[in-house]
């Protein structure tokens, strides 16, 4: 499995298991040169954008040479897939914390999609950078398309429970193009600005769809048993 599209309890054990074994001094130094760069690019891509940022802007704010970007980076969508990276334990978790709910409401769930705006708020840029990666990087598009389908599994864990095999395979269909239309609307919300529709007139429309797609067969089963 890809390290893109580990799990949360994947990455806890690879994370435990590297606690435990105390690193070389050079393996220490490569990691730390591996997290400059990157917090460079993400410096950078602030600055001029995804597109326009070169590799050698990035070696340079790093104060390194284009030889030691290459050490770490294949190119500059890796080092979007390196972004990408660091978010993939906290977006798991937040699926699985929608999944837990127990026969939430519709307010529940728009909670849930307001706490996924605002923690992308906190990293907007990165949010930019990958949207823009994955829209012109095969690679990197194919390797979310995987991710999704993982955080589509996840989300519907719990609320396809019951269900025929068909009907798990729509509802799962359903949850991964949700996914990407969050995405874009993050993306169109907290990158590019837009104003045509309101940020709470857009968390109020995810939350619909999501309560749609993930139980409002529940509550139609409830309400033909009473």
């Amino acid at each position: 499995m890809p390290f893109f599209t580990l799990t949360a309890k994947e990455m806890a054990n690879r994370d435990s298991k590297a606690a435990q074994e105390r690193p070389s001094l050079r393996q220490e130094q490569k990691r730390l040169t591996y997290e400059r760069l990157l917090a460079s690019a993400i410096e950078v891509f602030e600055e001029t954008g995804y597109r326009a940022a070169t590799i050698a802007q990035i070696a340079q704010h790093a104060g390194a040479d284009r030889t030691t970007f290459y050490l770490h980076f294949k190119n500059k969508s890796d080092v979007a897939t390196g972004i990408a990276r660091r978010h993939t334990s906290a977006t798991a978790k937040h699926f699985h914390a929608l999944d837990n709910l127990s026969n939430p409401s519709l307010k529940d769930v728009r909670a849930w999609v307001k706490l996924i705006f605002n923690y992308w708020t906190g990293f907007s840029t990165e949010l930019e950078v990958l949207c823009e990666a994955i829209a012109s990087d095969a690679e990197l598009s194919s390797l979310t398309a995987d991710y999704n389908a993982h955080l589509a599994n996840i989300v519907t864990r719990n609320s396809s429970h019951g269900m025929s095999a068909k009907e798990r395979r729509i509802m799962r269909a359903k949850a991964m193009l949700l996914i990407s239309t969050q995405r874009d609307a993050m993306f169109s919300i907290l990158c590019r600005k837009q104003t045509a529709i309101s940020l709470n007139h857009i968390v109020d429309a995810l939350a619909s769809l999501w309560w749609e797609c993930l139980y409002q067969h529940v509550s139609a089963t409830d309400t033909k048993k009473n």
